[in-house]
């Protein structure tokens, strides 16, 4: 592919299903300092829209600088921008879910939905409401586009809600924040068909220095299931209520 000189900025689209822009101010002083752009020309389909080299296509455009670029005739941009940049930095798990939910992928918009509005990080997410299979794990499958839910989407936004009511709690009444296998812990006894929330947030009210002490001491998930459900879901309560502690 023949590399091409412009200043004509307007030339060129942003997709809003590639990756989201980072900060760009490291890459632009790097740039300002030693301007190698010709040698690193951004990728371009027969239509102008940039499949790698968003960063550089801003640094260029913000400081008034000679934009080189190629122009990739065969391009199919769904399925050559990941390619692309992978090859120049490899994507993050969120960058692959923003890419299909972009594309309109019912379940990895509701993934992105989740990521948007809840307290919960992309791998957290993953691990907990992706389906893997026999020959490939849940991150496999997201990156393929093959996002199969583990739970309904009505069931995972009220585990999620829930949390976020326990999250808000403990931090007003104890002034505590939870480690990423603590909250997964959470989401596992929440998912319980005999769990009840309404009781469990009286119970973490009533029963709140014993939480605390979970919260501090246990950062292994076993231990810290095993203390907040003996020591506080199932505090004073009757048997057909309780949940298993494994």
């Amino acid at each position: 592919m023949q590399i091409k000189a412009t200043t004509n900025y307007d030339l060129f689209t942003l997709l809003d299903y590639n990756r989201p822009c980072d900060d760009i101010t490291a890459l632009e002083k790097n740039i300002l300092q030693c301007n190698k752009l010709e040698m690193s020309p951004i990728i371009v389909d027969k239509n102008f829209n940039i499949i790698d080299g968003q960063h550089r296509y801003l640094v260029a455009k913000k400081n008034n600088l000679i934009l080189y670029y190629r122009v990739d005739q065969t391009a199919d941009c769904e399925k050559d921008i990941i390619t692309y940049n992978k090859a120049s930095k490899i994507w993050k798990i969120d960058d692959y879910i923003h890419f299909y939910s972009k594309k309109g992928h019912k379940t990895a918009v509701f993934l992105q939905e989740l990521l948007d509005n809840h307290p919960i990080t992309c791998n957290e997410i993953i691990r907990l409401f992706v389906a893997g299979s026999r020959h490939k794990s849940p991150v496999a499958h997201v990156k393929n586009g093959e996002i199969t839910l583990t739970k309904s989407e009505s069931d995972i936004r009220n585990i999620l809600l829930n949390l976020k009511q326990i999250l808000d709690l403990v931090k007003e009444k104890l002034n505590q924040t939870f480690y990423s296998n603590q909250k997964n812990t959470l989401i596992s006894i929440m998912s319980n068909k005999k769990y009840d929330h309404v009781h469990f947030m009286s119970q973490i009210d009533k029963y709140a220095g014993e939480f605390s002490k979970a919260i501090s001491v246990y950062r292994d998930k076993s231990q810290f299931r095993k203390s907040v459900i003996e020591f506080v879901y199932n505090r004073n309560v009757k048997n057909e209520r309780k949940l298993l502690t494994d």
